[in-house]
């Protein structure tokens, strides 16, 4: 990813850490304590909130991880 962070792309996204909340629900403090890198967990809610918003859900959201499990 670019210098911009997950977090930052997706406090971006919903337009500061105020909706970031409201839009995944939770409180604005927990927004901050979030790390650069999303854990799939919250990744899941913001991918979720954008949904619910009508939000384009950005690419590099939605790569899969290298330690994915894959049964092909």
């Amino acid at each position: 990813m670019s210098i911009s962070t997950q977090k930052q792309a997706a406090i971006d996204l919903f337009g500061g850490v105020t909706n970031t909340a409201k839009a995944v629900g939770v409180g604005s403090a927990a927004i901050s304590n979030w790390p650069n890198i999303l854990p799939p967990r919250i990744l899941d809610r913001v991918i979720a909130a954008c949904v619910r918003e009508g939000i384009e859900v950005p690419s590099h959201f939605l790569k899969k991880s290298d330690e994915a499990v894959h049964d092909e």
